[in-house]
């Protein structure tokens, strides 16, 4: 399974799925950010401080991990995420 997290400054964060499952496996808090098509958007985050405790975690347990930086603002993802929608 690969889990991308997106860095929004100080919180690397995971979506859907990868929400779920991480927030289960790291012991985290899973949350709720917004609604997608109508339910709420499972959203579980990684502080950039704890980051290398949980990260080596994942890749013992054999799990895959992608970190992408988001370069635009949140006002221009969502707006590109309106266009696509």
């Amino acid at each position: 399974m690969l889990y991308s997290l997106i860095s929004r400054r100080r919180l690397l964060e995971l979506f859907f799925d990868d929400a779920i499952v991480v927030s289960k496996l790291l012991g985290l808090v899973l949350a709720k950010k917004g609604k997608h098509a109508g339910q709420d958007l499972p959203m579980c985050g990684i502080p950039y401080h704890a980051l290398e405790s949980y990260l080596p975690r994942l890749v013992e347990q054999e799990h895959k991990v992608a970190l992408c930086e988001q370069l635009e603002s949140p006002e221009e993802a969502k707006k590109e995420m309106d266009i696509k929608l």
